[in-house]
């Protein structure tokens, strides 16, 4: 069904579009991030540029594109997410009321297929870290915790699908339950949810700038076999009521910062649909589609040439399994830290196998030390502590137990 109604959703999505982009935000913040403020977009995306080796490396499709243009694309912009259809978004210029019609996003990326191939990529591998820039403001009161929920998507051989003839890629559908408003569970690996409070807030100051902020999470997965597809869905649950006269306005609002890989105004490009980012539409979600979408996802390109959400930032930490971390080796000794997610204070539990130093160390994401604690000589055997980790931000860390002979690393994130 979906071969034969391609270029009716193109016509389809003109006539739709051409409404959702004379929208004018209630939420000015939202609207004019990008031309304001792309200083913070850059300073973001220079956390995983720092972080490029050959046999290990944050991959993002989009930023890799970048990289390969000169930095000079600059095509960003914000996607909003909403659960479903109520709340206000906006207003059209002519004074229309238009509400939220995006109800998640995400990206399934080939690490066989990308501009910027590590070394390694023909290699297995293991997934260690999921991480994505956003935007969130804020208007709710302090005690207002939202939540987004993440789904590690995997690949599946038989879900490929090619759209067009003449030398259009594959890309894999992800398909959605309409009825219970979710991804079909055998598309999905885990998921996790994530509060938001107001530290993750990205309102940088008062006169609306909005800031780009980072979250990391960790996803010890491996076992991914060479050109194994992985990818990641985003959906915002927020944490307050809200009714069909209210507006993002005066809410919380959530959005996924996203690109234009060819420029503005213009088709992607590059390798086909390997790489694909996808987003939930009204239709979808209610399941009132008429071309043939009712339960998949919609891939971005389906969308017309003007469309600005046509690829997610999302970056993937892969690490060819020939040089995957042993997170618990046993060479110096073994570490544990307990509760993880950690909130505020975490308890490591240590063995180390000889008498001997030993240090903390805790890293950030970018692989900068953030924290460091010297525990003096300990005897072999059974130790614990308290480590207050309070003064982090939100995000992924790594706790590292360095004793004279080894090292025993501990993935932990940290949610305030």
């Amino acid at each position: 069904m979906k071969k034969i109604t391609l270029f009716f959703l193109l016509a389809f999505s003109l006539n739709g579009f051409s409404q959702t982009r004379s929208i004018v935000f209630l939420d000015q913040q939202i609207e004019n991030f990008v031309s304001q403020n792309q200083s913070s977009v850059n300073s973001q995306l220079e956390k995983f540029k720092k972080d490029r080796t050959v046999e290990s490396q944050w991959v993002c499709y989009i930023d890799q594109v970048n990289i390969n243009n000169g930095g000079s694309i600059n095509d960003d912009a914000l996607m909003h997410i909403f659960p479903d259809s109520t709340i206000i978004l906006g207003v059209t210029t002519t004074g229309d009321i238009v509400h939220t019609w995006n109800h998640a996003g995400g990206t399934m990326i080939d690490p066989t297929f990308m501009p910027d191939a590590w070394l390694n990529y023909n290699s297995n591998y293991v997934l260690d870290s999921i991480a994505f820039l956003y935007a969130y403001t804020r208007h709710t009161d302090n005690t207002v915790v939202d939540t987004i929920h993440i789904e590690l998507i995997k690949s599946i051989d038989n879900q490929l699908y090619t759209m067009t003839s003449g030398g259009q890629e594959e890309y894999q559908d992800i398909l959605f339950d309409s009825i219970n408003h979710k991804t079909v569970s055998s598309n999905v690996i885990t998921s996790w949810d994530i509060p938001l409070t107001e530290a993750d807030s990205s309102l940088e100051d008062a006169g609306g700038l909005v800031g780009i902020k980072t979250i990391a999470i960790a996803t010890p997965y491996s076992n991914f076999t060479q050109g194994a597809r992985i990818g990641a869905m985003f959906s915002f649950k927020p944490g307050y009521s809200w009714n069909i006269s209210d507006s993002l306005a005066g809410k919380n609002a959530f959005s996924l910062l996203t690109s234009e890989e060819n420029g503005d105004n213009t088709d992607a490009v590059w390798l086909g649909d390997h790489n694909c980012s996808y987003i939930l539409t009204d239709d979808v979600y209610y399941s009132t589609d008429t071309l043939g979408w009712n339960g998949y996802y919609l891939p971005t390109w389906t969308w017309t040439t003007p469309f600005d959400w046509e690829h997610h930032y999302v970056f993937f930490k892969l690490t060819a399994d020939n040089v995957g971390i042993n997170e618990t080796s046993n060479l110096g000794g073994s570490l544990s830290v307990y509760p993880n997610p950690v909130i505020e204070n975490a308890t490591l539990k240590y063995i180390t196998n000889h008498n001997s130093n030993v240090n903390f160390y805790v890293y950030d994401v970018t692989g900068a030390k953030v924290m460091g604690l010297r525990n003096g000589i300990q005897n072999s055997g059974s130790h614990e502590m308290n480590m207050n980790l309070s003064a982090l931000s939100n995000g992924l860390y790594t706790i590292e137990m360095e004793t004279s002979i080894g090292k025993s690393i501990q993935k932990i994130v940290v949610v305030h």
